[in-house]
């Protein structure tokens, strides 16, 4: 029974880092868009 605790432990500590990861992935793909955006307008840069 134990083992089976872990497991499914295992499996939901994966599916967390999963879903912490394609949000991470999500805004950084939001930002280059928004930057490619900038780029194409040719607005002056800002650091932020």
């Amino acid at each position: 029974m134990n083992l089976i605790k872990e497991w499914i432990n295992a499996i939901l500590r994966i599916a967390k880092n999963n879903a912490e990861y394609s949000e991470l992935h999500r805004k950084v793909q939001e930002r280059i868009f928004l930057f490619g955006i900038e780029i194409g307008l040719k607005r002056k840069l800002s650091p932020q």
